[in-house]
């Protein structure tokens, strides 16, 4: 018979394989018999411990004769799968070491008591997904089928969710720094309220830390990200308005050639205004209802026990108690607690009171409502004209912009996206559609592969619309596009 036949070709191959199979497969029977007393289960264990140590490629398929059903073996896996299979299990180490990044920085009762309140949605949801899907993709592999060439084919598809696993890594990781920054300034500010609070004095130095951080952040051209905080911890509420008060006024003080003389004291100024909060009640954190015209007591007594606070704490740096005691007040002698105006009150107070009064209407205690910026520029603008605040320090707010870089912001065409920077133009106190926005989704509803710069200075349309709220851009923006959504 001419063994150039097919059929002959054939049959003897499938005889050299079921040779080379036994040859395989009794020498690792008889070294990992364990006696008649060992169990089944035992033994195909030991067996399967004993493959996986070799570069053999098949599975291997042992007949037991004291049963009827054959026991298959894990599969051996190919080099390639066993280097996937160590990059998914350092994967999965890196996701376990961020867990901790997305949880409430809360003691375990706050935790029972405030559930998820300052977990930001989408990138939580990134992490859970990303979290499932490296672990999905992990356990695939142990179970691949037992042909090296199948096996190869599966690789090249889990080495493409790895990659996309790491890139979405890659962007948690960034999110958690910027976190992890965020949660120092706080902690750190709290820590010098505890030493304040405690009527003790306060190394400047620790303070000049804090207000060069947020000095470095506007060199840098980073984003106004202002910080939200529940009210019901009067500490962190205060320590959060104290951050985004101080990188107001860090982005407007350099107009003014006077006060920047003086940046680094007006700044760390900023940062204690409001201590006396924590001394009232929690209440009293909200923007007080007024009583027949006039502010509630409790209220008031903020600025009498600020001041006093910081005058013992930092005797050689008097501008912090005066900062403290008269932010509230206004020049045509409508604010409180003294009722000054005109000249009585100094250029860096009356500075400092258009600042707080912009934080204050622009920060809300609830996540599901928007940062109303457009809303408090407007707002502290109309006072001035009014006369309660001061004209050329108001306008200083114009470098912010109605929707500061980093807003989450609807256009009138119904399209969505995030402002990248305002730049200024001589007609910026009548000009307020001169943003640069990058487009995320367009106005029928799908996202796009990448963001669309669009540049609105000088156009009729489309223009910004509304702020969205944290909530909103969660849901709409930060599912496609978490990257953009870190802060």
């Amino acid at each position: 018979m001419n063994i150039s036949e097919p059929q002959v070709l054939l049959e003897k191959i499938t005889a050299l394989r079921e040779k080379l199979e036994k040859a395989v497969r009794e020498p690792a029977l008889q070294n990992l018999s364990g006696g008649e007393g060992v169990d089944i289960f035992t033994r195909r264990n030991r067996l399967a411990s004993k493959l996986t140590e070799s570069d053999d490629c098949d599975s291997v398929i042992i007949d037991e004769s004291k049963t009827s059903t054959a026991i298959r073996l894990p599969v051996l896996l190919t080099s390639k799968a066993r280097e996937l299979l160590v990059h998914g299990k350092d994967l999965i180490g890196e996701l376990r070491n961020l867990a901790n990044a997305f949880l409430l920085y809360r003691t375990d009762d706050e935790v029972a008591s405030k559930k998820g309140t300052q977990e930001s949605g989408a990138l939580l949801k990134l992490y859970r997904e990303t979290t499932a899907m490296a672990d999905t993709a992990l356990r695939m592999i142990p179970n691949f089928p037992e042909s090296p060439s199948s096996q190869l084919q599966l690789c090249a598809g889990v080495e493409a969710i790895f990659q996309v696993i790491s890139q979405r890594l890659r962007i948690l990781k960034q999110a958690c720094i910027a976190k992890e920054k965020e949660l120092q300034k706080i902690s750190k500010l709290g820590e010098l309220f505890d030493v304040i609070l405690a009527g003790g004095k306060v190394d400047f130095f620790e303070v000049q830390i804090i207000v060069e951080d947020i000095l470095e952040e506007v060199r840098h051209g980073e984003t106004l990200r202002l910080l939200r905080e529940d009210i019901d911890y009067p500490a962190r509420y205060v320590a959060c308005k104290g951050i985004n008060f101080a990188r107001v006024v860090a982005r407007v003080i350099f107009q003014d050639a006077q006060l920047r003389v003086a940046s680094m004291e007006i700044i760390a100024a900023a940062l204690f205004l409001d201590i006396g909060m924590i001394k009232i009640q929690s209440s009293g954190l909200v923007e007080p209802e007024r009583v027949h015209g006039k502010m509630s007591r409790a209220y008031e007594s903020h600025c009498f026990i600020g001041a006093e606070l910081l005058r013992v704490s930092f005797p050689q740096m008097p501008l912090l108690a005066e900062a403290a005691l008269s932010h509230h007040e206004n020049i045509d002698g409508s604010g409180f607690p003294s009722g000054f105006k005109g000249e009585e009150i100094s250029p860096v107070i009356r500075f400092l009171a258009v600042c707080e009064r912009y934080i204050a209407r622009c920060m809300s205690p609830s996540r599901d409502k928007p940062l109303n910026t457009k809303g408090a520029l407007t707002s502290v603008l109309m006072d001035s004209e009014d006369g309660k605040l001061d004209k050329v320090y108001a306008r200083f707010l114009l470098a912010v912009s109605f929707y500061p870089s980093g807003t989450a912001v609807e256009l009138s065409d119904g399209s969505l996206g995030v402002v990248l920077a305002n730049p200024l133009s001589k007609n910026a106190e009548i000009e307020s559609n001169n943003q640069i926005v990058a487009v995320l989704r367009e106005s029928d509803g799908s996202y796009l592969p990448k963001p669309k710069i669009l540049d609105l200075a000088g156009r009729t349309s489309p223009a910004v619309l509304r702020c969205l709220s944290q909530q909103e851009k969660d849901d709409l923006i930060g599912s496609e596009f978490p990257e953009w959504n870190s802060h």
